[in-house]
């Protein structure tokens, strides 16, 4: 569609500006105290990969941290309210698995509505609408052969099927038992870190959920 990425060195075009998202992430979490110059270094940095890989989905991810933690930050004092805001944040990706495939079940590709949504989040509706329909919904999982851009590239008589939903591929591939964990895990995570004060990382976890929605990162070792 006439737009110019780079990989950098990766496989994925997509792969070096996630990995930096990533890294800001860590910094964060990772910093006692954040300056004005390292903010400002970091946000340079994500500007020029961005430039270069045309990932908008990491731009939208670092605004989504900050406005996460400006709100954990607002109810920090108040243990009432952030004690169910934790309550909440542990329901986020069983919430977000369950939306996932309800979305991927109820989409009509004949529909005006579903296809501006669909248009809007790059044919992501319809291949998880697709997938779930070719493959079973197993308890232990099956063995799935995703074919993206790149396997295609290699052989094009390959026909695409990758589905950037990390809920519905877990699901999938994985199996509902795998899943379930994942969330509980990623959920008691995120519920731990309110708990104890630890904002940057609660709302690295939160937004690495949401960012589950749209990239299957979540089920990446490297990522992890």
């Amino acid at each position: 569609g006439g737009r110019t990425r780079y990989g950098l060195g990766f496989l994925y075009c997509s792969y070096a500006s996630h990995y930096l998202l990533l890294f800001f992430m860590l910094y964060f979490v990772l910093r006692k105290q954040v300056r004005l110059y390292e903010v400002g270094s970091l946000l340079v940095l994500n500007i020029a990969g961005y430039a270069v890989t045309d990932t908008k989905t990491d731009m939208i991810s670092l605004a989504m941290m900050l406005a996460v933690m400006l709100v954990l930050k607002g109810f920090e004092k108040k243990e009432r309210i952030r004690r169910w805001i934790s309550y909440l944040a542990f329901l986020v990706p069983f919430f977000f698995c369950g939306v996932s495939m309800f979305v991927g079940q109820m989409y009509r590709s004949d529909s005006p509505v579903w296809q501006k949504m669909d248009a809007v989040l790059n044919n992501r509706l319809w291949l998880s609408a697709q997938a779930l329909e070719i493959y079973p919904i197993p308890l232990f999982g099956q063995k799935i052969k995703w074919v993206g851009g790149s396997a295609k590239l290699k052989n094009p008589d390959l026909v695409y099927n990758y589905v950037d939903n990390n809920y519905i591929t877990v699901v999938l591939q994985m199996g509902v038992l795998f899943a379930f964990f994942m969330c509980l895990f990623y959920g008691r995570a995120a519920y731990a870190a309110i708990r104890d004060g630890k904002i940057a990382l609660a709302a690295a976890l939160i937004v690495f959920m949401v960012v589950g929605l749209v990239n299957p990162e979540m089920r990446n070792l490297l990522y992890n």
